[in-house]
């Protein structure tokens, strides 16, 4: 490529001279202007080499500020060629940064001088520009880019190529290049780099590859890559080598992973999955699809989905669902759809679009789960929270829903309304020399009688225990509760049958009326009871309330009073029921249950105290200082070498309610040393489902904290199903009703079957309370429940009295199903 030279001079004759004196040394193309506004134009069309300029020009623009202005657009190297040589002149001219300044008149040698040292200085620039340049253009390139020599030494290397062989950048120039890159296959120790480069060479082929190759770094660490090798070829001034681009390919081989596992999920989920194109045709189904449609894969390839329909959609149902899904690219819901026999089914049905980013969807991905199960689980439960299992009666929940409509109405009309408590006398003592089998019969014997005598009454309830409960709307009859209770004394007091034996029975029974009594559901309730207590303790049959009663209630009660100074006076204290694990008979875990030892009252039960502790907010101090003794309890255990792996605390609403809850766990976690799987907090359903005061925010700190949270009493509330959809659960504790009923009534088995079962499906930990035989230990052990507590292995024990199982444990359930044996 041909040189060009713009001298700039407005004196034609020292152009002349120049011109001539240059062209004595140098073959360039020469190229004259006089001004320094020609001079710019010249350097923007002419691209010159080199440009000789004068200083002093005619115009606006000396020659300082034309060479500024080329050397700022262009970076054309300048010489200064002026008659002058003034300090102040040459400072100005000096921060252009010129290639030369020569004194006119110049000799040809000068010139010759000047312009070869201005030609080397720019070539040696340039070089150096291109360096910088590929310096950061390497750095820019996000992979590691090693540049090896042919003597197998590396050249460059970026700060990529550093990281991966973790080899500071500053040490690799110069190290031979098989030292820090050391390369194998999966299962080979010898290095493969040398042979890689040989191949190169070899071929002059630029070789890639990625099949089980590993670059080893100087941590042992193997991680998989692709690797190219391309040859730099030899030049006079460079003697060729290698360029290697290393590409870490561990997401990529992760992303395959996946991949494989997202196959092997589709093809063995338990849900059914169908994927339809854009249009909605069937492209592919997994085998639970046909195996809870009946469709097999060749029969639905190619059709729509709408062959699953059951009609009992509207049309409107579809137009919404694809709305949400244009919309929001995803619908979720229940719908009826229709087996290939006709069947009609309910499943869960999750729709996802699936598109590229701008996009229009290219597929739509459905994933169902058959809720037939659940949805007769769901209204069994209904049933279950309505109505009592043992009796068939209303249950108390019933019973107060009842009333609360009842009561409304009789407001509204102006009428009157009166309630009817009935309790069995002594009914502790059946249950305690008869066994519950035979309580459960003469309860459901006394429930019949109650029911068949009161058949045109409102609503018969059992509320509990020994417990009923009658509703008398009004009917025109005045104090219509004397004669019934008169009626079921005559029926319910004197001898009954209960499992071949006479058993004297004898009931207590009270009643309360609006609005005389009370003028809400809760005066009235409590009113009514304290007539039923008056009755049991006067040793009377019957009594209506009145407001000495009341009165008698508060003085000689003074409950709420002694239990205000149960912490001060430290009558509060712990016992622990062991949770046995049923294959191995280890105590895993135990449940600290409260006691209150009254000096007056010696020991008074959780059931007669925990309710007003409930009302009166004292259950929030006293349930920490629950949580801190048995955390402290728990200590002790774990320096003794004796713990379990758990110990369960039981919660109440009100404590859920204080702000500072999950504040208070955590400084009884860390005053105590324990970790926070090793406690168990145990909440009641009505808690979990309350809105307020943020519970679920709560539930949720506690369980990324590791604290290990449990349902109690499982199966009694109406919403069971909800909870656990939506609780950051890890245990289910199943309500004992469940395992006293499942050996003898076919829907209580099948009912506990479905919790057992989904438990297992939601990945919960799975606990029956109340285990009492060795047959009900049997059942329990044969369908997969994890532990199980109750007077079969233990009564709630002083901490001193469970060490024991502590060290020796139980029988496990194979040695229990042995010594049963009767061969």
């Amino acid at each position: 490529m041909e040189r060009r030279i713009l001298i700039v001079e407005d004196d034609p004759l020292v152009a002349e001279d120049i011109r001539l004196k240059v062209s004595l040394h140098d073959d360039a193309l020469l190229h004259i202007v006089g001004s320094g506004e020609a001079a710019i134009e010249a350097a923007r069309t002419l691209q010159p080499n080199l440009v000789l300029m004068d200083i002093v020009l005619p115009g606006e623009i000396d020659g300082i500020e034309a060479a500024t202005q080329i050397i700022e657009e262009h970076g054309i190297p300048v010489i200064y060629l002026t008659a002058y040589a003034d300090e102040a002149l040459i400072r100005r001219a000096s921060i252009t940064e010129p290639f030369g300044y020569l004194l006119k008149p110049a000799s040809d040698r000068d010139l010759h001088a000047a312009i070869s040292m201005a030609y080397y200085k720019a070539h040696s620039e340039k070089r150096l520009r291109r360096a910088a340049q590929v310096a950061a253009t390497l750095e820019k390139i996000s992979d590691p880019v090693v540049a090896v020599g042919r003597d197998g030494r590396i050249i460059e290397a970026n700060e990529a190529a550093a990281s991966i062989l973790d080899v500071p950048l500053a040490q690799l120039p110069g190290q031979p290049c098989d030292v820090p890159i050391y390369l194998t296959h999966a299962h080979d120790s010898d290095n493969l780099l040398p042979e890689l480069l040989d191949t190169v060479y070899q071929t002059g082929q630029a070789l890639r590859t990625d099949e089980d190759l590993y670059l080893h770094t100087r941590t042992d660490t193997q991680i998989p890559i692709s690797l190219r090798i391309n040859e730099i070829p030899a030049t006079a001034s460079v003697p060729g080598g290698t360029v290697m681009l290393i590409e870490d390919i561990s997401r990529r081989r992760e992303l395959e992973a996946e991949v494989k596992l997202a196959a092997e999920v589709f093809r063995s989920a338990s849900e059914g999955i169908l994927i339809t194109d854009h249009e909605g045709r069937i492209v592919r189904v997994n085998a639970a699809f046909t195996r809870l449609t009946g469709y097999e894969t060749a029969e639905v390839v190619g059709q729509n989905p709408r062959i699953l329909q059951s009609k009992l959609q509207y049309p409107n149902f579809y137009r919404r669902m694809w709305r949400a899904l244009l919309e929001r690219g995803q619908w979720q819901g229940e719908i009826w759809n229709r087996r290939k026999d006709g069947q009609i089914y309910p499943e869960f049905l999750n729709i996802t679009e699936v598109r590229e980013p701008g996009e229009l969807a290219t597929h739509y991905i459905g994933i169902f789960m058959d809720l037939s199960a659940s949805k007769n689980m769901e209204e069994r439960l209904q049933y279950v929270s309505r109505y009592d299992e043992l009796t068939g009666l209303p249950n108390r929940a019933f019973f107060y829903q009842q009333l609360e409509r009842d009561l409304e109405r009789a407001a509204q009309r102006d009428e009157p309304l009166e309630v009817l408590f009935i309790n069995v006398n002594k009914f502790h003592q059946v249950n305690e020399t008869a066994g519950y089998k035979c309580a459960d019969d003469l309860l459901r014997k006394l429930s019949r009688r109650i029911d068949t005598e009161l058949k045109n009454v409102d609503t018969v309830a059992r509320l509990g225990g020994d417990q009923f409960a009658v509703i008398l709307t009004w009917d025109g009859v005045s104090q219509r509760a004397e004669a019934l209770s008169n009626r079921l004394a005559d029926i319910l007091c004197g001898m009954i049958e209960v499992c071949g034996k006479e058993i004297q029975l004898n009931v207590s029974m009270g009643i309360g009326a609006y609005p005389q009594d009370a003028q809400d559901v809760n005066a009235l309730i409590r009113n009514t009871d304290i007539a039923l207590n008056n009755a049991r303790t006067a040793g009377h049959t019957v009594a209506r309330f009145a407001p000495p009663m009341l009165h008698r209630a508060v003085q000689n009660g003074n409950l709420e009073q002694a239990l205000r100074r149960v912490l001060e006076h430290e009558e509060l204290q712990l016992s622990y029921q062991p949770q046995v694990e049923i294959a191995t008979g280890r105590v895993d875990g135990c449940e600290a249950l409260l006691r209150w030892n009254n000096g007056e009252r010696s020991l008074v039960m959780p059931l007669d105290f925990i309710p007003l502790a409930e009302e009166t907010g004292l259950i929030v101090p006293i349930g920490e200082w629950v949580l801190n003794e048995a955390c402290r309890q728990y200590r002790l255990w774990l320096q003794a070498d004796l713990a379990p792996s758990s110990v369960a605390v039981n919660v109440a609403p009100p404590q859920l309610d204080d702000p500072g809850f999950v504040n208070k766990v955590e400084k009884a976690l860390s005053a105590h040393k324990l970790a926070p799987a090793q406690l168990w907090l145990e909440i009641t359903e009505s808690a979990a489902l309350d809105t307020t005061g943020g519970i679920l925010g709560k539930l949720n700190s506690l369980r990324e904290m590791g604290v290990r949270l449990a349902l109690d009493d499982f199966g009694t509330g109406y919403s069971a199903l909800s909870v656990l959809r939506t609780l950051p659960l890890d245990i289910l504790k199943i309500d004992r009703t469940f395992i006293r009923n499942c050996l003898h009534e076919d829907t209580a088995e099948a009912l506990l079957e479905s919790i057992l079962q989904m438990g297992r499906r939601l990945d919960l930990a799975i606990v029956a309370e109340g285990v009492e035989t060795a047959a009900q230990l049997q059942f329990l052990a044969t369908r997969d429940c994890d532990y199980v507590q109750g007077f079969y292995y233990s009564r709630p024990l002083r901490p001193t009295e469970l060490e024991v199982h502590l060290r020796e444990g139980f029988a496990p359930i194979a040695q229990i199903a042995s010594a049963n044996d009767p061969d």
